[in-house]
């Protein structure tokens, strides 16, 4: 598959201006995430190094097929002939003693529907009614061991969710992801919406970068020094020699029974 990379650099002329530079690269991928590769390896041979380039966008280069032409229309349905019953012979009247043996049948049946009617409204009056039990007001706990088993089971999509939110920089996606009062952003604390500003503006933008780095190695089990923030919890770092400053993404699986990235910064890890 073929794959458009855009770069960009920023330069400082003055105290309030900066210009622009772009670099478009057309390369061939098996996939998004080697398509990706490819542009963090195109963004380390950029010159000269003290222009701030950063990986703009990487998208597939679809080709569209052409529409085939619209079916001929079915010509209208005919209508059938309509049916032509013929009349039917009116039979003759019934004889007296026929009418007189229905009459009496009827009121027969209606004395006897009368009795069963009685008979059912009274045993219903006094049958004691049946016992109710009532909904149980909260489901129990789950235990440690169940809580893990449901963890194990939903971080594989989770993560694979949260790779392609960074790669694409799906800000929505991604607040949906994080708690809506206590993800941390360094030492801050900010809401969703103020924390992917964050990411926005600090440093020009170089938090991005730093996510795409975490995602491309695989996570490791994390105990959390906060006591509120119960196991599982799973930690993403950056591969040794790409971010100096050792910044990581914690995600934990809280009591809502999901998956919430709840920190990125810099912090001691376990």
């Amino acid at each position: 598959m073929k794959y458009q990379i855009e770069l960009g650099a920023s330069y400082q002329v003055d105290s309030s201006n900066f210009e622009e530079f772009y670099e478009h690269y057309t390369v061939e991928a098996r996939d998004d995430d080697e398509a990706w590769a490819k542009a963090n390896a195109l963004l380390t041979l950029q010159e000269p190094a003290y222009y701030m380039w950063q990986i703009r966008s990487v998208a597939q280069i679809v080709d569209v097929p052409r529409r085939p032409p619209p079916p001929a229309a079915d010509p209208p349905p005919v209508a059938p002939a309509p049916v032509v019953t013929p009349p039917q012979p009116i039979p003759p009247p019934p004889s007296k003693s026929a009418s007189q043996k229905n009459h009496w049948l009827v009121i027969i049946l209606f004395i006897v529907g009368g009795i069963v009617g009685l008979v059912v409204f009274t045993t219903s009056n006094h049958s004691p009614p049946a016992s109710i039990t009532p909904p149980p007001n909260s489901q129990p706990p789950l235990d440690a061991q169940q809580v893990a088993r449901n963890a194990e089971a939903q971080w594989p999509a989770f993560w694979a969710a949260f790779s392609t939110a960074v790669r694409k920089r799906d800000r929505q996606a991604l607040q949906g992801m994080m708690p809506s009062s206590s993800f941390q952003f360094y030492s801050d604390n900010p809401t969703p919406d103020q924390a992917i500003k964050y990411f926005d503006t600090w440093d020009t933008g170089r938090d991005w970068l730093i996510l795409e780095q975490l995602i491309l190695k695989s996570t490791d089990s994390y105990r959390s020094p906060n006591p509120a923030d119960k196991p599982p919890s799973r930690v993403a770092k950056a591969r040794r020699g790409t971010d100096p400053a050792a910044r990581l993404a914690i995600f934990n699986f809280g009591n809502e029974q999901r998956w919430r990235w709840i920190f990125y910064g810099q912090m001691e890890a376990n």
